[in-house]
Order: C-alpha cells, then sequence, then structure tokens
C-alpha cells in the first residue's frame, strides 16, 4: 500500500482476536490486535522511505492494540455504551497505523484526524434514550430514532517527538447526536460536539457537527 506522496510500502503480519460477552445486564465486545512489520520486504519497505514519510519511524516495527465495548441496559428502556481503545507502539508507527483523534467513531466535535498518535488512548461515555418511532412502525417504512448524550477524550502520543510538533495531544468534548433509521432504506446519524479543550496549533475551541447518511433502495 501507498501512502501519500511518499514511495512507501506497508508490509506487516495483524493477529486479531475478537470476542462477543453478553451477560444478564448487557454485553461485552473485545477486540486484540497485535501487528508485527519484519521490514525490508519490498523496494519501497526499508527505513529510508519510512523517514521520508515521518520523523523516527522504522520499517521494522511492531504494536498493539486493544478495544472493549460495553453496552449496559439501564430502565426505562435506556442504554449505557462505554468505549475504551489503547494503543502501543515500538516506534513512531506510519500514519495509517496511528490512532486518528477527531471525529465520529474517536472524539466528536473535532475535525476527522485533527490529532494522530502512535499510541495513547481513546474513551468514550454514552447514555441513549430508547428508540421509538416518529411516524408508526408498520410497513416497509417504517422509522426508528435514538437520541444520545456522550463525553469522549483521547490522549495520543509519539514515542519520538517530530520536530516542531507536540510529542503529546489531549482532546475532550462533550455533545449529543440523533440516531434515525427508516426501514433498511435510510441510516442517518448527526452528532454535534463541543470541544472542551482547543484543538492543536489552535487557542480557541469550537462547536461541530458530523452527519453519516447511508441511502439503500
Amino acid at each position: 500500500m501507498r501512502l501519500l506522496d511518499s514511495a512507501v510500502e506497508i508490509f506487516q503480519f495483524p493477529l486479531i482476536y475478537t470476542a462477543n460477552i453478553p451477560d444478564d445486564a448487557g454485553e461485552t465486545e473485545v477486540q486484540v490486535t497485535a501487528v508485527w512489520s519484519p521490514g525490508n520486504i519490498t523496494a519501497h519497505n526499508n527505513d529510508n522511505a519510512f523517514a521520508d514519510l515521518i520523523a523516527f519511524s522504522d520499517a521494522i516495527y511492531a504494536y498493539s492494540r486493544f478495544s472493549v465495548t460495553r453496552t449496559t441496559r439501564l430502565p426505562y428502556g435506556m442504554s449505557a455504551v462505554t468505549r475504551a481503545m489503547a494503543q502501543f507502539a515500538s516506534t513512531n508507527l506510519p500514519y495509517s497505523e496511528q490512532i486518528g483523534g477527531g471525529g465520529i467513531g474517536s472524539v466528536r466535535g473535532y475535525d476527522t484526524n485533527t490529532a494522530l498518535g502512535s499510541q495513547g488512548m481513546v474513551l468514550s461515555q454514552e447514555i441513549r434514550s430508547p428508540a421509538f418511532s416518529l411516524f408508526g412502525d408498520e410497513g416497509d417504512f417504517r422509522d426508528q430514532m435514538q437520541l444520545g448524550a456522550f463525553i469522549d477524550y483521547a490522549w495520543l502520543r509519539q514515542p519520538h517527538r517530530i520536530p516542531d510538533t507536540e510529542r503529546t495531544e489531549k482532546m475532550l468534548s462533550v455533545g449529543g447526536g440523533v440516531h434515525y433509521l427508516v426501514g433498511r432504506y435510510l441510516d442517518l446519524q448527526l452528532e454535534v460536539g463541543t470541544q472542551l479543550k482547543a484543538p492543536p496549533g489552535s487557542d480557541d475551541r469550537d462547536t461541530r457537527a458530523a452527519i453519516v447518511a447511508t441511502v439503500s433502495y
């Protein structure tokens, strides 16, 4: 795989373990990933090529990622979703292997990949309402809406500091979202987050919205 405009080729071996553990109160999903790159496999899979892409990176590297998602049923049909992800790396990784901070699935309220880190953690706590229908639940176009409120946090770090950048970045936001389904035809997700920490390179905090829509027919 070639990254950006640099002639860099990724050759690595991943090992992934996934488990889904249900219980009386909800379920827990666990994923453990271990990745090893031996380096020097192809013409552009060497230290010089990697160093041109990101400072202090090597073609030989290893990293591990641990992810846990806990969904707990609450009274009145509500639910709590807790997510935690941590990554540990032997050196500065190619951008494609780093943790991205910002956007849906990470720290909402920031642009996607506002900050990157070869190692770090991303935490999220969300409370969701029971699902309800706006227009009735009969026919192929029955709809379902769910509301949520969240707090997201990320701590991202490079094993070796890249010149002219901060070695560690922190991100924190709070906000709410709407998930709306119409049969098998529309899947709409809206997330609005307010930054509690200014993004890297800025002194100002902001509120950002992100929308993901999937239309099928």
